[in-house]
């Protein structure tokens, strides 16, 4: 996002950054080397939980992909949260 501008910008990458998004009410970020591969998260990656459907999809950016993962093991829910990474230091 452009904010002086107020338009949004295409990017190729989002700074080696992982974004995570709930519908409606839940967005977060983190470094990759705070939520990387120990967790199982790609850099450059937005997810986006569909906690009714019981499904994430998985955005890469820099790759442009787009990946629909079935959580058919997940309880069912109409919400749903993320538990973020700290930093190691």
């Amino acid at each position: 996002m452009d904010f002086a501008q107020r338009r949004w910008r295409r990017v190729n990458d989002l700074g080696g950054r992982i974004f995570l998004c709930s519908l409606f009410y839940f967005g977060a970020s983190c470094s990759s080397s705070t939520g990387g591969e120990k967790s199982g998260l790609q850099e450059d990656c937005i997810y986006l939980v569909y906690p009714v459907k019981k499904a994430v999809q998985v955005l890469n950016v820099k790759e442009g992909t787009n990946e629909m993962i079935k959580l058919d093991e997940a309880p069912s829910s109409d919400k749903a949260f993320w538990v973020l990474p700290t930093s190691s230091q």
